[in-house]
């Protein structure tokens, strides 16, 4: 049997329509009130001390209580010198003495209540009250999810397959129908501390390939990592592009260096050997007409691998300019731009083409025998990427890995509003955009939109911060004020000593109905 706490809210319709029934009984005979009322203390006269129940208390007097019970009937109790309580309240409570004449109840402290409704749960779910079942049912009462014997059996085998992995995280998961593997409950605990960034994902993958080419200069390397399997790593890096699925676009170095740093590449192409680098390479070099892939493309050919000193290779590999190259080629290939983001579906488009890469990277790899640093980053974006298509059946949240022209950073979109609302082209919508920049650092914007009035307000880490933001919001303003919005900012500094947004309980639980004690109303009886 599936057990839902709307069965014991005080919104429940039979008690509701019950205590109409009973404040304003039109229609109603006095025999009928008067047959109510000795059902109802013939059903207490029945119960037996320590049983419960649960009612809406209708009037108290000199330490008799009027209790309506969910079936509509009410009766006349006595209360014990500890209970103190007031007509309008929803109470369990306990028999405390029946000795046939005299019959004596007390209110349950809110405990009380919580354990008595645990434990019919587990009865009705046909299951004995142990401190594994009842920790079950705690979760589920707080998460407002139905309780029942299969539930409860699947939560404690997974308990039992993942026992480092908390009961809630578990819940949720089931909850939002997300599969409990051990990447996913990886991804559920990195994003509650904002430890899941996919820029730093990538911008890893740039630094292990590096590494993985230093590694396998002179050797065999053990994981199956050399220049020829680099170099189709990066082809497939530049297969499609995510808008209009053509073969992406290389920058110009000249574009991403300054002449300082392209002066130095060129010195160490040139210590490679004597025409190692073709003359007419390096002179497009000089004249900044060569694009980042072309020149990685050179660099990985067999003919330079062939007649280049590798001493001098291991130094340019080295380099803190390669690895900027390496970054360079991650932020075209795998990073949105803002030009990008304006378009309807780039999102959905930039997911889907980031994990068709990742695929065939990794047959790739597979090929290769390599089992690298590099295959468990692209392992880390393709479940990022999984986990955040299983929460948006539920909710809206995605990551966006933005390049500037002048600096990158990630942004995460969390969108208060359920998918519910949204499809029923709600007017009204809540959001917040957590943003990691580079120069500008972490910030949070909480968005408010209703109808045509947006408000916002930005969270951020500085006065320096603040200023900057002051200083351009007039541009955001206008732009908005453009598109027939009217805004309203506001700015503060974050506060360390403040609670900062929680991914759990902020979002994932934002929607889910907290009870108090007062509201709690289960009848063992009725």
């Amino acid at each position: 049997m599936a057990i839902n706490l709307s069965n014991y809210l005080n919104t429940n319709s039979q008690i509701q329509q019950a205590l109409n029934n009973a404040l304003n009984p039109s229609g109603q005979t006095e025999s009928d009130q008067t047959g109510k009322i000795s059902a109802g203390n013939q059903l207490l006269a029945n119960m037996l001390a320590g049983e419960t129940f649960s009612g809406h208390v209708l009037s108290v007097k000199d330490n008799q209580a009027s209790i309506l019970l969910s079936n509509g009937t009410s009766l006349m109790a006595t209360l014990s010198d500890e209970t103190f309580i007031q007509a309008g309240q929803n109470i369990t409570f306990m028999v405390e003495e029946n000795q046939g004449s005299h019959i004596q109840i007390k209110q349950l402290a809110a405990n009380e209540q919580q354990a008595v409704m645990f434990n019919k749960a587990l009865e009705g779910a046909g299951l004995p009250p142990t401190a594994d079942n009842l920790s079950i049912v705690k979760e589920l009462f707080s998460l407002n999810m139905p309780i029942n014997a299969e539930t409860i059996q699947e939560i404690l085998h997974q308990g039992i397959q993942f026992p480092e992995t908390s009961l809630h995280t578990i819940a949720n998961l089931m909850r939002l129908d997300i599969p409990i593997t051990q990447e996913n409950i990886m991804q559920y605990e990195a994003y509650q501390h904002f430890e899941n960034n996919m820029s730093n994902t990538l911008s890893d993958m740039g630094n292990h390939l590096i590494e993985a080419l230093i590694q396998s200069m002179g050797n065999i390397p053990e994981n199956g990592m050399n220049f020829e399997t680099v170099m189709k790593l990066i082809e497939t890096f530049y297969q499609s592009n995510q808008i209009n699925q053509s073969e992406i676009n290389s920058n110009f170095m000249s574009d991403s260096f300054k002449p300082e740093q392209m002066d130095e590449l060129i010195q160490n192409l040139n210590s490679l050997g004597d025409q190692v680098v073709p003359e007419d390479f390096l002179q497009q070099m000089k004249d900044g007409t060569i694009t980042l892939k072309q020149f990685v493309t050179m660099l990985l050919s067999s003919d330079v691998q062939k007649g280049a000193d590798s001493e001098q290779m291991k130094k340019l590999l080295s380099s803190g300019t390669m690895k900027e190259i390496f970054h360079q080629i991650i932020n075209e290939t795998m990073k949105l731009t803002p030009q990008n983001v304006k378009e309807e579906y780039a999102i959905p488009e930039y997911y889907n083409r980031t994990k068709k890469m990742m695929n065939d990277a990794e047959k790739i790899l597979e090929k290769s025998g390599s089992e690298s640093a590099v295959s468990k980053d692209m392992n880390q974006v393709k479940t990022n990427i999984d986990f955040m298509n299983d929460l948006n059946k539920n909710m809206t949240f995605f990551q966006m890995p933005v390049k500037f022209s002048e600096s990158e950073g990630n942004g995460e979109l969390y969108v208060f509003t359920n998918k519910k609302a949204l499809h029923q082209k709600s007017d009204h919508v809540s959001a917040l955009l957590h943003l990691d920049m580079e120069h500008l650092g972490p910030m949070d914007i909480y968005v408010n939109l209703a109808g045509k009035n947006v408000s916002t307000n930005f969270c951020l880490e500085s006065e320096e911060m603040l200023d900057f933001v002051y200083a351009h919001i007039d541009e955001l303003n206008q732009r908005l004020e453009k598109l027939g919005y009217s805004t309203h900012f506001e700015m503060k500094i974050s506060n360390k000593d403040e609670k900062s947004f929680d991914f759990e309980q902020d979002f994932i639980e934002k929607d889910i109905y907290r009870m108090s004690g007062e509201q709690l109303v289960f009848d063992s009886r009725v």
